[in-house]
């Protein structure tokens, strides 16, 4: 599952207190040791903020940051899948936020074309609806909001990219997702990562966006990557 944690927190930067220095010559202003202890003790150098800050100092307008690290789950069967919602669904735009301090992510906007199947999965493993910002634009009956890591924003003026994990999701293609969804519907996430999503060919073949994994081989194996016998095989479930 995602280690990461989708919740929004502030980062608190210290006052510069100001020491008013008297000499003969001249009043001058400079920053007391203990002002510089505070900044440096609140301002978090690894955050988003801080290598922004860093970044600007040298000139730069835009900048680009390796993606975090994101374990997926990688001995997921197709069986296993099935127990999520799965749904055939198409995006059409898509918003990036910074989720924490040290976090982009992105919500992609999916329009739900067909359920294949509903799912209770145990709350514990649903993704939680105070994740979803309040500014993004409401959704439909058969809309949901998918997040993944990773987008681009603006931060201090500078414009910020980091790899999005399901950057190859592709406004008019056709996806097959397997997704927990959230209380309300409105959010979904992916416990397998994009080796769980498969793009849907003009021949109703399934293409996964991500390396192989057991779910994809299952779909290889024992359906050629049909979807039209996939749906079969779900309809058939008891």
């Amino acid at each position: 599952m995602i280690k990461k944690l989708l919740s929004v927190s502030g980062l608190l930067l210290g006052a510069s207190l100001i020491a008013i220095v008297v000499t003969p010559a001249r009043v001058s202003l400079q920053p007391s040791q203990n002002s510089r202890q505070a900044e440096k003790q609140s301002f978090d150098r690894t955050s988003l903020e801080g290598r922004v800050r860093k970044e600007k100092e040298k000139g730069a307008k835009s900048v680009t940051f390796s993606a975090p690290l994101v374990e997926y789950a990688d001995g997921i069967s197709l069986d296993d899948a099935l127990s999520a919602t799965v749904v055939v669904a198409a995006v059409t735009e898509k918003h990036s936020r910074q989720l924490d301090s040290h976090t982009i992510g992105t919500f992609y906007r999916l329009s739900i074309l067909e359920t294949l199947s509903e799912a209770t999965p145990q709350a514990c493993c649903l993704p939680k609806d105070e994740a979803l910002p309040a500014d993004l634009p409401p959704l439909s009956p058969d809309e949901t909001y998918f997040l993944g890591i990773g987008g681009t924003i603006t931060l201090d003026g500078i414009e910020v990219t980091v790899k999005e994990d399901f950057g190859t999701l592709m406004p008019g293609d056709r996806y097959l997702m397997f997704l927990p969804r959230s209380a309300s519907g409105k959010l979904s996430t992916s416990a397998i990562g994009p080796s769980g999503v498969f793009r849907i060919n003009g021949g109703g073949r399934l293409e996964s966006i991500g390396k192989q994994h057991r779910l994809g081989r299952d779909l290889e194996e024992r359906y050629q990557n049909s979807l039209t016998q996939l749906k079969d095989k779900i309809k058939k479930r008891p």
